[in-house]
C-alpha cells in the first residue's frame, strides 16, 4: 500500500488550513472513462443544450429573445464560463426558428493569416463568414475589386452586397474570442465595421436582416477605443453567471451515491468553486468516477488538494494555466494588476471602481468578483488558494521587501550608480505619473520610493503632482474627500491637503457665481476660508455685500414659462424666470414690449414721527408714496403694519401720470412698512 501523502488543504475563507493525511485516490473498477457517467460532464468542450448536463441559465433566454428582436448583443465573461456552450444552444434555436447562424471564432484566425498583410487578415475573416453561411461567391475578385477602400468601409459593402444579397433570411453572427483584437494593431476595424453596420440600418432596411453578438473575456470598455466606433456603446449587455447551488442539483443522479451523500457532494462542491462552470464539471466529473463512502465532504476536499491546488497547478491545469498566463503574460499592466491583486489578498478592502482599467480586467479575466459590500473579493475558494499574495509577489520583476533593498543599496550605489539613479525609480515614476493608478496604488509607490535614500524628494514632488491633478479633476465631495485622506501624509507647513480642499471650494465657488447661483456661491467660498486668503475673504464679502440680509427670496431658474393675462388693460405677460415679455392687444394684431428683467424686491421700512399736543387716540395715518420708476405701471405696491394689517394700493390711469400718491389708513399703524416689487401683470 502505498505510503499516505500529508499535503494542507485549504478550508473555508477565514485563511485557516487543515493539515491531514491524504491517501491517494483509486479509480472505481467498476466505473471506466468513457462510461455513460463521465461522458454526462463536459469539461473543456463546449455542450449542446439537448445534451442532459446542460445547465440552463437565464442568459439562454436572455439572449436569445434580444437576438429574436434584431437587438445586437455582446457577452463578455471570463474563461471557461460556458460561452462555447451558449452560442451552441442559442444558435440551435435560431436555425429552428428560420434563421441562418453563422460563428467567427478569432483565436483560429490569429496574427498568421496577416503576415504583414492587414487586408489579408480582414480577407480572412470575409471567407470564413462565407464559408460558414455556405454561400458560393468569387471573393477574390470582389476583395480586389473594393481595395480602394478602407477594411472598415469593405467589411460593411461585404455585409450589404454579397452575405445579404446572397441569403434571403434572418442571418446572425457570433463573433468569438474578440479579446485577440486587443493585442492587434488592425483588428479594431472589425468591431468598427459591426457598429457601421448597425448605424446603416436607418439608410439601408436589409442590414436589419442582420445582427451581430460579441463574446470574449476582454475588458469591454478598454477594448472600445472610440466610443463614436465602439459595438459595445449599442449592443446589449447579456450577463452570464456562474451556476446556482440548485442548478447544480441535474447532478445528483450521475453521482452514483445516495441521495443524501449525493447533496453533501454537491454542497462541497458549490463551496469550493461557487458554481464556476468549468471546475464545477470538473469536480462533479472527478467524484462520479470514483468509490466514495464516509466522509463525503472529506473526501471533496481531498480530490481539489490533489487536482486544483497543487503547487505546479498554473502549469499543468489549463484553465488556471490560462488564468495565470493572461496577467503575467500582460507586458503593460503585469505590475500593476498584481500589485492590485496583492493588496486584496493581503486583506485590504478595496471598492469597486468600475472606472479602474485594473479593476475591470481583473473582473474580467476572472480573478476578482464584486461582493455584497460592493468591495472587491476573490471569484471563489480555488482561485483564493492558488493565486495567493505570495503568487502575486512571486510573479512581480521585482518583489524585494524594504529590508532586503536597504540592504542592497550599497552595493548597488559603488557598483551601478546609473542603475540606482535612472532605471531603479522607472517603475514607481510609472506609477506616479499614471493617472489611471488608483490613489492606494500610488501612495505604496510612493512610500517605497521615497525609502530609497536620495529619492524622497523626486518622491514626494511626484506624488504631490499626482495628488494635485487628481484635486483638479474631483468633481464631487467624496472624490476630494479621498484625496484630501492621501493628502494627509505630508505633515509640513503649507497646510498642503488644506490648499487642495480650498482649491476645491474656490472651483465650486467659481462655478456657482458663473450660474448665477448666489448662495452656493457663498457657502463654497466660506469653505474654501479653510485656507484663508484675501482673494477668498474679498469674494465672501462681495457675495455677502449690503443687500444680503434684507433678500427674502432667489429669483427662480429660467424654465418653462408662466403666461399671465391681465383683460383690464389687455396685457399678455410671459415670466420665464426674471426674464419678463409682455405683448398688447393692438387692433387685431399683438404687439410686443420691450423684454426686461425683474431684479429686485424692495422693502422700504418707514420711521414714525409723531407729534402730541394733547390727550386722545390717532385715528388717521397719512402716507405719501413717491414713485419714480421706469415702469410705474408694473408696480404692486403693499402696506404693511406691525399688526399684521396688509392694504394693497390699486392705481388708476389717472394715477399712473403721477408721481406722487397719498395713502390713509385707519387704526394703528406704528412702525409700519412699504413693500414694493416689480410683479408685471398683476
Amino acid at each position: 500500500m502505498p505510503e499516505p501523502l500529508a499535503e494542507n488543504v485549504h478550508l473555508g475563507s477565514n485563511g485557516t488550513s487543515v493539515s491531514e493525511e491524504i491517501e491517494p485516490i483509486q479509480p472505481d473498477s467498476r466505473r471506466q472513462e468513457g462510461a455513460a457517467t463521465g461522458d454526462f460532464f463536459s469539461v473543456g468542450v463546449p455542450l449542446h443544450a439537448v445534451r442532459a448536463g446542460y445547465v440552463r441559465r437565464p442568459a439562454d433566454d436572455e439572449l436569445y429573445e434580444a437576438l429574436i428582436a434584431g437587438r445586437y448583443a455582446h457577452v463578455i465573461a471570463p474563461d471557461r464560463s460556458g460561452k462555447s456552450s451558449l452560442i451552441a444552444g442559442v444558435a440551435a434555436r435560431l436555425e429552428n426558428n428560420g434563421f441562418k447562424v453563422a460563428v467567427l471564432d478569432l483565436a483560429q484566425i490569429g496574427d498568421r493569416e496577416a503576415s504583414g498583410d492587414v487586408g489579408r487578415w480582414y480577407y480572412s475573416v470575409a471567407y470564413r463568414l462565407l464559408r460558414q453561411l455556405r454561400i458560393r461567391a468569387d471573393l477574390q475578385e470582389w476583395w480586389q475589386d473594393k481595395s480602394i477602400l478602407s477594411n472598415r468601409q469593405r467589411l460593411l459593402e461585404f455585409y450589404s452586397e454579397l452575405v445579404l444579397g446572397h441569403v434571403a433570411e434572418r442571418i446572425v453572427v457570433f463573433i468569438d474570442e474578440v479579446q485577440c483584437i486587443e493585442e492587434q494593431q488592425y483588428g479594431h476595424q472589425l468591431l468598427a465595421s459591426v457598429r457601421a453596420a448597425h448605424n446603416a440600418r436607418a439608410t439601408d432596411p436589409a442590414l436589419s436582416r442582420l445582427t451581430f453578438v460579441l463574446l470574449g473575456e476582454c475588458d469591454s470598455l478598454g477594448l472600445s477605443g472610440e466610443p463614436g466606433l465602439s459595438p459595445f456603446h449599442i449592443t446589449r449587455s447579456i450577463a452570464l453567471e456562474d451556476f446556482t447551488r440548485q442548478s447544480l442539483d441535474i447532478f445528483a443522479t450521475e453521482l452514483d451515491l445516495a441521495a443524501d451523500d449525493a447533496r453533501i457532494a454537491l454542497d462541497r462542491i458549490y463551496y469550493w468553486t461557487a458554481g464556476q462552470p468549468y471546475l464545477t464539471q470538473k469536480l462533479a466529473r472527478a467524484v462520479a468516477r470514483e468509490r466514495i463512502f464516509g466522509d463525503i465532504a472529506g473526501h471533496v476536499d481531498r480530490l481539489v488538494a490533489q487536482q486544483l491546488i497543487t503547487r505546479n497547478v498554473v502549469l499543468n491545469e489549463p484553465h488556471l494555466g490560462h488564468m495565470h498566463r493572461r496577467v503575467v503574460s500582460d507586458s503593460k499592466r503585469r505590475d500593476k494588476l498584481l500589485n492590485l491583486y496583492g493588496r486584496i489578498r493581503k486583506g485590504a478592502r478595496v471598492p469597486t471602481d468600475l472606472g479602474s482599467p485594473l479593476q475591470r480586467r481583473l473582473i474580467a479575466i476572472g480573478f476578482l468578483k464584486i461582493d455584497a459590500d460592493g468591495e472587491l473579493a476573490p471569484r471563489n475558494r480555488i482561485y483564493e488558494a492558488v493565486f495567493t499574495a505570495r503568487w502575486a509577489n512571486e510573479n512581480l520583476p521585482n518583489n524585494w521587501r524594504p529590508v532586503a533593498v536597504a540592504a542592497a543599496i550599497v552595493f548597488a550605489i559603488v557598483a551601478t550608480p546609473f542603475w540606482y539613479t535612472q532605471l531603479l525609480p522607472r517603475p514607481y515614476v510609472a506609477e506616479l505619473t499614471d493617472d489611471a493608478t488608483s490613489l492606494a496604488v500610488a501612495s505604496d509607490a510612493y512610500l517605497n520610493f521615497r525609502s530609497f535614500p536620495g529619492h524622497t524628494a523626486a518622491a514626494e514632488n511626484l506624488y504631490r503632482q499626482l495628488l494635485e491633478r487628481r484635486a483638479s479633476f474631483a468633481g464631487d465631495l467624496a472624490s476630494i474627500d479621498e484625496v484630501v485622506t492621501f493628502a494627509r501624509a505630508f505633515d509640513d507647513a503649507n497646510r498642503f491637503p488644506q490648499r487642495l480642499l480650498a482649491n476645491y471650494w474656490d472651483r465650486q465657488a467659481t462655478a456657482a457665481m458663473r450660474e448665477e447661483r448666489r448662495d452656493d456661491a457663498l457657502l463654497a467660498t466660506l469653505e474654501s476660508l479653510v485656507v484663508s486668503a484675501p482673494q477668498r475673504r474679498a469674494r465672501a464679502a462681495a457675495l455677502v455685500a449690503d443687500d444680503y440680509a434684507q433678500l427674502l427670496a432667489s429669483l427662480p431658474a429660467a424654465g418653462r414659462g408662466e403666461l399671465v393675462f391681465n383683460p383690464s388693460n389687455l396685457l399678455l405677460t410671459e415670466m420665464r424666470g426674471a426674464r419678463v415679455s409682455q405683448w398688447t392687444l393692438q387692433g387685431q394684431a399683438l404687439q410686443q414690449r420691450e423684454p426686461w428683467t425683474m431684479t429686485a424686491l424692495e422693502v422700504t421700512p418707514l420711521v414714525r414721527r409723531v407729534m402730541v399736543d394733547r390727550d386722545g387716540r390717532v385715528g388717521r395715518v397719512g402716507l405719501i408714496l413717491n414713485l419714480s420708476h421706469p415702469h410705474s405701471r408694473d408696480l404692486r405696491i403693499k402696506v404693511i403694519a406691525p399688526s399684521g394689517r396688509t392694504v394693497e394700493i390699486e392705481l388708476d390711469r389717472e394715477e399712473f401720470q403721477r408721481s406722487t400718491i397719498f395713502v390713509s389708513l385707519r387704526g394703528s399703524c406704528a412702525n409700519s412698512s412699504a413693500r414694493t416689487s416689480t410683479a408685471p401683470g398683476l
